[in-house]
């Protein structure tokens, strides 16, 4: 699995759900609280669908380390996020 750039806007790291694969987009989507579902206006226009890239981050890192742990097998888990200011 391939980790995506972050995107940044006035100093905000995030990336775009719809830039992931449909199943890991779907995996983190689960994974999300309020916190790290964000929306950033940019030029009049929303996009509603970011996350921070700390919180994908995070993400990624503990579900490349599950696939490892799993001889091979592809298996996507549930992980909760923390965010701290």
């Amino acid at each position: 699995m391939k980790k995506v750039d972050k995107n940044t806007y006035r100093g905000i790291n995030y990336i775009k759900l719809k830039s992931l694969p449909h199943k890991q987009a779907e995996s983190l989507r689960k994974s999300l609280t309020h916190r790290t579902l964000i929306k950033i206006i940019q030029d009049d226009v929303v996009i509603d669908d970011c996350v921070l890239y700390s919180a994908y981050e995070e993400w990624y890192e503990t579900t490349s380390q599950n696939e490892n742990s799993t001889n091979g097998k592809k298996q996507l888990q549930k992980v909760p996020l923390t965010v701290s200011k």
